[in-house]
């Protein structure tokens, strides 16, 4: 199925959960569609293989979008802009996303490298405010590097990359810009990158590849 038709089928299911509120829908163009009711107008865009949901305020959230998405990768996407445009308090929802998807990320890092988890306690005892990327780039990315070189534990590195491949897909602005700019940047040499490339999707390679051109 061609991307146009994952979008309008995703359109589709959207309207079915939103018309109970009294929201219309009008197609404003192959990638661009409005829900409106009486208590405002969202924009639902697609954007280079990204699916957008604004208002007034600006962009409410983003994922990454494309027709290899599963039902219930799909589903995932449409509760979350349900629960957006069926919120009374919308900036409030979005900091706690951002908040949750870091921990999130953060918990199932430790599960892989539970030996970190002292340094994870400590940092976040010493800071007054915890920094997200100071202890992914001093403590995660220097682990990556170190299963990546050895390369033996190939269970351990699929584990590691099919989450973080999820944690993209399904994570804020905050969580995609540790993953690819920390993260997968942060992995030194090509034969470790080359490896490293192929517990990922295609998709996932071509972001990557992206970020790194913009490093």
């Amino acid at each position: 199925m061609k991307l146009q038709d994952v979008f309008k089928n995703f359109l589709d299911e959207l309207y079915l959960k939103v018309k109970k509120q009294n929201f219309s829908k009008i197609i404003v163009s192959e990638t661009e569609t409005e829900f409106s009711n009486e208590k405002g107008k969202y924009i639902v865009a697609l954007m280079d293989k990204n699916v957008t949901l604004t208002n007034s305020q600006g962009k409410l959230c983003e994922w990454y979008f494309c027709d290899e998405l599963t039902k219930k990768e799909m589903d995932v996407i449409l509760k979350d802009f349900y629960g957006i445009m069926n919120s009374k308090s919308q900036d409030n929802k979005k900091k706690d996303v951002t908040e949750l998807d870091f921990w999130k990320l953060t918990d199932k890092i430790l599960q892989i490298f539970p030996d970190l988890n002292e340094n994870f306690r400590n940092e976040s005892q010493e800071k007054n405010e915890f920094k997200k990327v100071h202890f992914i780039r001093n403590y995660v990315v220097p682990k990556v590097n170190d299963l990546l070189s050895k390369s033996r534990d190939k269970t351990k590195l699929k584990k590691l990359f099919e989450y973080l491949c999820h944690a993209y897909v399904f994570g804020d602005d905050v969580t995609r810009c540790i993953i690819t700019m920390s993260i997968f940047n942060g992995i030194n040499g090509i034969k470790e990158r080359e490896l490293a490339k192929t517990f990922l999707p295609m998709y996932m390679r071509k972001v990557w590849d992206a970020s790194w051109k913009v490093r």
